[in-house]
């Protein structure tokens, strides 16, 4: 598990844009722990790698479909790479591959609990990119990993 800032040590923060963000974001409360908040002023990093604390905003028991859901609900990597516009159109998914690998410790996670996420791109090439993810519930077990591939608008 990498090693960040209990959630409630990192700030609730929503990325900052001019243009609206999907609808899908509204239901969760972000908590950056790696990498730079997207289109803030943060530098931008050399590494495409970004993650945080992520949860419910209406608390619900944790199911494998909110794990797949959550696996791309974060701001894609890229964005701490890149100095991408707000305005840009974003990384819509092309495909996505959630493993669900601790089914018995899902179920356990309080219904309020944060999980952690861990998402990087190594290769953005012909219009595409690849994101690599890691779901943690707060205990350090590997709840998920995510494999996506994305179109770079």
């Amino acid at each position: 598990m990498p090693d960040v800032r209990p959630p409630e040590e990192c700030e609730a923060r929503e990325p900052a844009t001019d243009r609206d963000t999907p609808s899908m974001r509204d239901r969760y409360e972000q908590r950056y722990a790696i990498g730079p908040i997207p289109f803030s002023e943060e530098e931008r990093t050399k590494e495409a790698r970004s993650g945080g604390w992520i949860r419910l905003k209406e608390p619900r028991p944790w199911d494998t479909a909110e794990i797949a859901a959550i696996s791309d609900a974060w701001p894609p990597a890229i964005f701490a790479s890149r100095d991408m516009p707000p305005t840009s159109a974003g990384v819509p998914t092309v495909d996505l591959t959630v493993h669900i690998l601790a089914p018995e410790a899902l179920a356990n996670l309080a219904p309020d609990a944060f999980v952690l996420v861990d998402f990087s791109t190594r290769a953005v090439q012909g219009g595409y990119l690849e994101e690599d993810g890691e779901i943690w519930s707060a205990d350090g077990r590997l709840l998920a990993q995510a494999r996506q591939l994305g179109v770079v608008l």
